[in-house]
């Protein structure tokens, strides 16, 4: 079994979490969207990249990705 999760915080910060069998793999991350419907991701390390995003409130609120982040498509709002 494998999970994966982001969270992208209010002040530009966040996180990703890959976590399998064989570990948990965190990355922290910085953010921002420099027009809409872009999201710019940077790695603590460095490493930037650009991701196409839709946002969808039903039947839950979850934000889809054209290509993946952290091996995952499609992220669900929890809480």
């Amino acid at each position: 079994m494998e999970t994966s999760e982001v969270e992208l915080r209010a002040d530009g910060t966040g996180w990703s979490l890959l976590a399998n069998l064989g570990g948990e793999w965190v990355t922290r991350l910085a953010w921002r969207c420099p027009s809409p419907g872009l999201l710019e991701l940077r790695t603590e390390d460095g490493q930037v990249s650009r991701q196409r995003y839709l946002v969808t409130v039903a039947p839950v609120t979850s934000v889809t990705f054209e290509e993946p982040v952290e091996f995952c498509h499609q992220y669900a709002k929890s809480g």
